[in-house]
């Protein structure tokens, strides 16, 4: 690479004559040899780039639960990765193996995996309580043979154009719900105010294995009202 200072060159750029001109600090003019490039265009990129087309198109094909599903295993994992990014890579990786191993075993992407260990939620889904009172009904689906322990906390109440909460939630709201095997279980949380917005935390041990956790799931919910 070539380095020019001049004012009579001050204006010249991109390519000329074999030689790319781009500007330095200064009124330095750098100057290198202009190379093709190169893309090969192997049967395997051929294969990554269809697979990363189909990702994309895979993404958009998931339910809701399911990206969510997505976005929970990425944020257990840690690092910067979305959840997006981590069905992309594992849909690239199998669409890779099943075409290079045609004899091998590659799990497809679509339902989202859990972490070794943890417990797996189906579904966490808030309806009208069934008890006289103001307050929020969920019902939980798991994929689990035995009871668990659920731990929530809430904050509240919101108006209702607020649709995103992370947090904090405050440890004086604590409710321990016993979740019997195999539900779906479900249960009232009252003494709060119609029409109020509320998010609450929920997180899942296991009875038997108090270190056997869920990921952290959290749901908006509108406080309604259940006449005697």
């Amino acid at each position: 690479m070539a380095k020019v200072e001049s004012t009579i060159f001050s204006n010249i750029s991109g390519k000329l004559g074999g030689l790319v001109f781009y500007h330095g600090k200064g009124n330095s003019i750098l100057v290198r040899k202009f190379a093709n490039p190169i893309n090969p265009n192997t049967p395997d990129q051929f294969i990554i780039r269809n697979a990363m087309s189909g990702a994309a198109i895979a993404w958009e094909a998931l339910s809701p639960a399911y990206r969510a599903g997505w976005d929970d295993y990425a944020a257990n994992l840690g690092g910067i990765q979305s959840g997006r990014g981590r069905f992309s890579a594992s849909f690239v990786y199998n669409t890779y193996g099943q075409i290079k191993f045609p004899g091998g075993t590659f799990i497809g992407p679509s339902v989202p995996p859990f972490l070794s260990g943890y417990l797996n939620i189906e579904s966490i889904v808030p309806g009208v309580p069934a008890a006289p009172g103001t307050g929020v009904s969920f019902t939980v689906a798991h994929g689990e043979p035995l009871s668990m322990n659920a731990l929530i906390t809430f904050q509240g109440p919101f108006n209702e154009t607020r649709n995103y909460f992370k947090g904090p939630f405050p440890s004086a709201t604590l409710i321990n719900e016993v979740i019997a095997a195999p539900g779906p279980i479900s249960f009232d949380i009252l003494g709060l105010v119609d029409g109020g917005v509320y998010f609450f935390k929920f997180s899942f041990c296991d009875l038997s294995v108090g270190d056997r956790m869920s990921t952290v799931k959290i749901v908006r919910a509108v406080a309604e009202t259940t006449s005697p």
